[in-house]
């Protein structure tokens, strides 16, 4: 049986006590400028008692709304709770890293106290023992008031908020009212991302920027531009320019390793993978660099696919990288190879794309080498690449037991609420010296060009990460706004500098000049794909994990046996039966729903 929340009894209650009212003819309805009047006369907030009904923020029904409570500060952002009100503690439960302070002793505790009025009475998880913990508590079904850094799954929100009733349908507290900042980055997106199939959000989404400000959420992949300006090439454009582009380099060996020792396509299949970008250039629109790539779906002219399963144009992949492994231009042990090798490899000279961020080899030439632009070929006309999503969800959550789910609602929006300092202080540390407490305080960085902690203050020993799990905050918070490009250029602002509305690079740093290749490069062509977050209910996510279980493994071997020659390129269509017979058509049926349900939320 689910449980019930309390926001809805609450509710349901007083429209019951409504009814009996005016069924005993005690007195005719009020019109909303009445009841607002009586309101004020009984102390209450004039907004929320005037506001009788909200349309949720899911579906858009009529709904009803329980009256705020009146030690809730709805003026203001800060206090949360009016420093008159009878004191309330929220139980929290949030995953910690093993190196945090006690909770009392964080900076983050005095402000929240202080500032917001908050107490919290905190109960420390760590990611070691996670699932088992978090696993025992929501099968006991005594949950704290909030719960954060839970890293709860898709699969799991759906089962312990719409099918247990466990965690609160959030959404019936969202409004501008009680909740401004979420509300104000309620987008379509981030609709979609938190909503279950019931209609409700269990949980609240974590903001990043799109491509533009953060080039390092998209997929990546490097050449060496100094050996393709020492031979005369252009950066590739088409497929056909980058298979020129790789037996070129080959042949000429521009490190002088020897070509039988040079491999321009480096990587392997199960680490630093390049494979997925010829994917790309034939059209599959994936965001996946791993070995599961071929088996994981996309979308490619505008249709859900998986690309195993589309063997007219998946067999160019085959027989593509089956000529790249004959001819030296993968390594030999492809699909073995393991990290330190890949990065040995480019530190040597023998290698001439990369799957990463050039300077983390370790390399000194780290500008030598640009981001591939996506490629056209016979099967795309226009150069795509996956786009990465905006939202998380899984962060923090609310028990539906909980007695306080306006106040939780309220304490957790100031983690949104862009407006005054408030999300964007938790993220560095004070920097307003009122709020100091003596722990390091946050000034300006003229090299970053942001506000970031004063590296002058640490104790011996500490870098900012270090400091900051084990004095600030205990953890960074898995949701909220405080990491977009806006509100860092807010908290510059609060302390009297200011930055570039948008990102920009200095390419002489080695962590801007791939960033800076990427946005110039790949940022241009970026376009959604299949979405990677979803819900399906729980007989759904079982089928997926059983098909999953079977063909990904096999689809993983067949490829390697096709590209390595262990197994003729004629067996394509008997391989496609085979897939068949392991329920890949079901698997894609359901993968097509996933997708129309997305779109039509």
């Amino acid at each position: 049986m689910k449980k019930k929340k309390a926001g809805r009894i609450l509710a349901l209650a007083m429209a019951f006590s409504m009814l009996l009212a005016g069924a005993c003819g005690q007195a005719p309805a009020e019109t909303p400028e009445e009841t607002a009047e009586t309101a004020q006369q009984s102390g209450e907030s004039t907004e929320s008692a005037a506001e009788t009904q909200q349309e949720t923020q899911s579906g858009g029904e009529a709904a009803a709304v329980s009256e705020y409570p009146d030690y809730l500060n709805l003026e203001n952002t800060y206090p949360v709770i009016k420093e008159d009100a009878e004191p309330i503690k929220l139980k929290v439960a949030m995953t910690m890293q093993d190196a945090s302070g006690e909770w009392d002793d964080l900076w983050l505790s005095k402000y929240l106290k202080e500032k917001y009025n908050i107490e919290l009475e905190m109960e420390y998880l760590y990611y070691s023992t996670l699932p088992e913990r978090k696993s025992l508590m929501l099968n006991s079904g005594d949950l704290p008031d909030i719960m954060i850094n839970w890293q709860f799954t898709t699969d799991e929100l759906v089962k312990y908020g719409q099918e247990e009733g466990l965690l609160l349908a959030c959404d019936e507290y969202m409004n501008e009212t009680l909740t401004p900042g979420l509300t104000h980055y309620w987008t379509d997106e981030v609709r979609k991302a938190c909503t279950t199939p019931d209609g409700h959000v269990y949980s609240l989404p974590n903001l990043k920027d799109g491509s533009e400000e953060n080039v390092g959420s998209l997929s990546r992949l490097f050449i060496n531009k100094a050996w393709l300006d020492e031979l005369g090439l252009e950066m590739p454009r088409t497929l056909d320019e980058f298979v020129d582009a790789m037996y070129a380099i080959k042949e000429a060996d521009p490190a002088g390793v020897g070509s039988e020792n040079l491999y321009p396509l480096g990587g392997g299949m199960t680490t630093e993978n390049t494979t997925w970008y010829l994917l790309n250039a034939l059209g599959y629109n994936t965001a996946s660099t791993t070995v599961n790539a071929s088996a994981t779906p996309c979308i490619r002219d505008g249709e859900v696919v998986i690309p195993v399963y589309d063997m007219d144009v998946y067999q160019e992949y085959l027989k593509l990288m089956n000529q790249f492994y004959q001819d030296g231009i993968i390594n030999s042990n492809f699909f073995t190879i393991e990290t330190t090798e890949v990065n040995a490899q480019m530190n040597a000279g023998q290698t001439a794309v990369y799957n990463n961020a050039p300077f983390v080899s370790g390399i000194t030439t780290w500008s030598d080498w640009a981001a591939c632009y996506p490629l056209t070929s016979d099967w795309q006309e226009e150069p795509e690449a996956a786009d990465s999503p905006t939202v998380t969800v899984g962060g923090v959550a609310i028990s539906a037991d909980t007695e306080y789910p306006e106040l939780c609602m309220r304490f957790l929006d100031i983690f949104y609420n862009n407006e005054p300092d408030s999300c964007r202080q938790f993220w560095g540390g004070p920097g307003d010296p009122q709020y100091d407490y003596g722990f390091v305080t946050v000034k300006w960085d003229e090299e970053a060009q942001e506000m970031r902690m004063d590296a002058t203050q640490f104790p011996e020993g500490y870098a900012e990460w270090d400091y900051m799990v084990e004095f600030m905050a205990g953890n960074t918070m898995d949701f909220g706004a405080g990491g977009l490009r806006e509100s860092i250029v807010k908290r510059a602002a609060d302390n009297g500098h200011e930055m570039a509305p948008h990102q920009e690079y200095d390419v002489t740093i080695p962590d801007h000049h791939w960033r800076a290749s990427m946005a110039e490069n790949v940022v241009p062509y970026v376009k959604a794909t299949f979405p990677t977050i979803y819900y399906v209910d729980a007989e759904t996510s079982q089928r997926l994990t059983d098909l999953l279980t079977v063909i990904q493994p096999y689809v993983e071997e067949q490829t390697a046996l096709f590209i390595s020659g262990g197994r003729p390129l004629s067996e394509t269509a008997d391989f496609v039966e085979e897939l068949e017979g392991m329920g890949m058509e079901e698997l894609l049926t359901i993968y097509k729903d996933i997708y129309s349900a997305y779109n039509n939320q």
